[in-house]
């Protein structure tokens, strides 16, 4: 399965961990392993990984969300036969017209 991230997915991460840092070290290295835990299940089982998005009750069946596991984000991702495409790394209470669902290709 090939894994693609959105060229600011590392960004956003960096940002993350960089917030978690200044709260504790300890923190923001759970945080990089939960990503990266989630980011290869995503790999090995991206059909299975994560559940179908939804968007202010309105389904969005060619994107799936994965949770991390002890944080307040999801990985916003698309699959299409051998390829994954991940698009964001959203804060769950953040306001989904703001999620950018744009950056999944319209062909996946």
């Amino acid at each position: 399965m090939t894994l693609t991230l959105h060229p600011t997915f590392r960004e956003e991460a960096r940002r993350i961990k960089d917030a978690y840092a200044e709260l504790s070290p300890r923190s923001s290295e759970r945080f990089v392993l939960t990503l990266r835990l989630c980011l290869e299940h995503i790999e090995m089982s991206p059909r299975s990984a994560g559940h179908f998005f939804d968007k202010n009750g309105e389904n969005q069946s060619r994107i799936r969300r994965c949770n991390l596991q002890g944080f307040p984000f999801f990985i916003a991702y698309a699959v299409k036969q051998d390829a994954v495409y991940v698009a964001a790394l959203i804060h769950a209470k953040s306001n989904p017209d703001g999620w950018p669902l744009h950056r999944v290709p319209g062909d996946m």
